[in-house]
């Protein structure tokens, strides 16, 4: 990207893309309700991307935020590991991560974008 707000080569697109894929992906080794579960441990990867990406602090109440959503999600998903493949868990997680990055990389680099040009862009690219 040469500027905020320039969606060059469709970068965010092709983040999402990326998300979509693995997401999906791990449905096909384990339970959308599971995979759904686990997918939401992307707040802690938010926290640390942010922190990387955006030199955003890390205050208590993130920390707290984010230690109750992974606390909440180890006490649903106690049971089930025992039927969950380690593929689509891995799938998930990754898409986990990569929509993360996404969001902080829409933060940092899309600020001045209508949204709904950056909806036709994303779904354009996620389309290809």
């Amino acid at each position: 990207m040469d500027q905020k707000g320039d969606l060059k080569d469709g970068e965010a697109g092709v983040i999402y893309s990326i998300q979509c894929i693995f997401f999906f992906s791990s449905f096909n080794h384990i339970s959308s309700s599971l995979g759904e579960i686990i997918f939401h441990c992307y707040p802690l990867f938010v926290l640390i991307t942010a922190k990387v990406f955006l030199d955003e602090s890390i205050t208590l109440n993130k920390v707290l935020g984010v230690g109750l959503s992974v606390i909440g999600i180890g006490i649903v998903l106690y049971a089930p590991w025992n039927v969950a493949e380690i593929t689509g868990i891995i799938y998930v997680i990754i898409s986990a991560l990569t929509s993360s990055i996404y969001m902080v990389y829409t933060k940092k680099k899309v600020v001045d974008i209508d949204n709904t040009v950056l909806t036709m862009y994303l779904c354009s690219v996620c389309s290809a």
